[in-house]
């Protein structure tokens, strides 16, 4: 009795952890753990059901690599949408096309750009895989893409507005393409600047993070002019580029 408890503390706590864990995904730890709650026969064979840890490097890095490739190539496709928009400009420029005609292309890339660029979120592919697997119907399907295509463009529309820098009575702004932004009083160098990170949550509101998250709430956007509330606070900038 006393041979076989024993055994099993030994197999539990040092061999089977020691020996078959470590080389394992599940690792030390959860094999120890699944050998002392269970048995260590069970422990074992979850502890064996764990793809080996060399294999599983070899797996993860090979999807790290998948993924940065497909990664590298939408925004190689993204690049050549904004190629292709400077060259209809250019074309409209010198006379070769017409502005409605340049207006007709120009939507048209723009609306394809913006569907590539759903079609990567991660509730597109949500949807997607719900609509593959018949959860949702295809008219439930079409009607919720719908709603987010909308969401997306009125987002990106921002998005395009806010780039840039802003003037306040007493302060410069600068949001970039990034999501980085930066600011400093306008009457010292633009080298002396505090800086943090913005996102926009939808039509209404972007989070900016600095030493805090605060929510500004948008209630007027233009090329030229933003108007937000910040803690109840009317805020009025200007673009100056």
């Amino acid at each position: 009795m006393e041979v076989g408890i024993a055994l099993n503390i030994i197999l539990s706590l040092w061999i089977i952890p020691t020996y078959l864990g470590k080389k394992r995904k599940i690792g030390f730890t959860w094999s120890l753990v699944a050998c002392v709650f269970l048995t260590p026969i069970l422990g074992v064979i979850i502890t064996l059901l764990s793809p080996k840890l060399p294999e599983y490097k070899k797996e993860s890095i090979r999807k790290r690599k998948e993924l940065k490739s497909i990664n590298n190539r939408f925004k190689e496709e993204l690049l050549n949408y904004e190629n292709k928009l400077d060259d209809l400009k250019d074309l409209k420029d010198k006379g070769i096309l017409t502005q409605d005609e340049f207006n007709q292309k120009s939507a048209k890339l723009k609306a394809d750009k913006t569907k590539k660029e759903v079609e990567q979120t991660a509730e597109y592919k949500k949807l997607k895989d719900l609509y593959d697997d018949g959860i949702l119907t295809k008219e439930e399907f079409e009607s919720k893409t719908k709603n987010l295509f909308q969401k997306f463009k009125n987002i990106n529309n921002i998005k395009v507005n806010l780039y840039g820098q802003w003037l306040s009575e007493d302060m410069v702004y600068l949001f970039n393409m990034d999501n980085s932004f930066k600011f400093y009083p306008k009457n010292t160098k633009e080298s002396i600047y505090k800086s943090g990170h913005w996102k926009i949550i939808d039509k209404n509101t972007i989070i900016v993070n600095y030493n805090k998250r605060s929510v500004l709430k948008i209630k007027e956007i233009t090329e030229n002019k933003l108007v937000y509330l910040y803690e109840n606070k009317k805020h009025i900038l200007q673009k100056i580029n």
